[in-house]
């Protein structure tokens, strides 16, 4: 992980409840009271969730009211075979 440029909007409430230790970086969070520490790569899920609210409108890991992220209309891509490939697959 590469900690680099300014912090998103949805950023700034984690970055403020974290500490830099030894060149890593330690989230603070209060669980039923305690405040824990987390590690990056522990605490990246809950991060993820909240950038991602910027697109969906909500975090997809809260209840909104009115937004259901999974109601959302998605697309899927099939991988497509190149027909250049000399190979055989085994």
């Amino acid at each position: 992980m590469v900690d680099e440029g300014g912090w998103l909007p949805e950023e700034w409430p984690h970055f403020k409840r974290s500490v830099a230790r030894d060149g890593k970086r330690y989230f603070l969070a209060d669980i039923n009271g305690r405040v824990e520490e987390f590690d990056a790569t522990a605490y990246g899920e809950t991060l993820a969730l909240d950038v991602m609210g910027r697109f969906f409108g909500c975090s997809p890991g809260w209840v909104h009211p009115e937004i259901d992220p999974r109601a959302l209309t998605m697309e899927s891509f099939d991988q497509v075979k190149p027909r250049w490939w000399p190979f055989k697959r085994a």
